[in-house]
């Protein structure tokens, strides 16, 4: 249980972590603009409900498609979270960032995922991307292995971009290297299926 409560712990942490890294790394190469930091030093208010297949986020924001049976929403000072029910050591991380621009989406690999990449080998020197994932005009992503810290745990991160057109979310998701593919497709699916939410 002890063992179990670590993970959870090491797992919340790194997803809210790699979100604070990702701003760094985005104010390195595209924004420039520091209403990000304003944006992570923001309070949640709700963790957001699940129902009928639809996650709605705290911030009534946006929307994916979840099924209360396997993720539940938390709510944390930086960020909203999709938990899986069958292992909640894995999270679905959610960090509202204003001058998220569409054209990081149009030049994703380039611009954004190369440059994010390499200002993490500093920290995780045997980094690598595995993917690199176009969705549509506003959402993009990409998929990488390293190795935590301590050198005692290989992980998978998904960190994907959603862009309104002018500001949107950083979306994060780390599981151990060796999950399975049907794992990783169920986590694509959610964070694919992210919509703005309209009234």
């Amino acid at each position: 249980m002890a063992e179990r409560k670590k993970g959870v712990t090491r797992a919340g942490a790194f997803c809210r972590a790699a979100a604070v890294i990702m701003i760094a790394a985005m104010l390195l190469t595209a924004c420039g603009n520091r209403k990000e930091e304003e944006a992570a030093a923001s309070a949640v208010q709700q963790p957001g409900t699940v129902e009928q297949g639809v996650y709605l986020s705290g911030d009534g924001r946006f929307t994916v498609k979840a099924e209360a049976e396997e993720w539940q929403p938390a709510g944390h000072e930086t960020a909203w979270e999709l938990y899986s029910v069958k292992d909640s050591t894995i999270r679905i991380c959610f960090s509202y960032t204003e001058g998220l621009r569409e054209e990081m989406i149009a030049e994703f690999e380039t611009s954004f995922a190369d440059p994010y990449v390499e200002a993490l080998r500093e920290e995780y020197p045997d980094i690598e991307k595995t993917e690199i994932r176009i969705v549509n005009k506003g959402l993009a992503g990409i998929g990488m292995t390293m190795t935590d810290s301590t050198g005692n745990y290989r992980m998978h991160q998904f960190l994907y971009l959603a862009s309104d057109g002018e500001n949107g979310y950083l979306i994060t998701a780390v599981l151990p290297e060796s999950a399975d593919q049907a794992l990783r497709q169920a986590i694509r699916q959610v964070i694919e299926s992210f919509q703005f939410h309209k009234e």
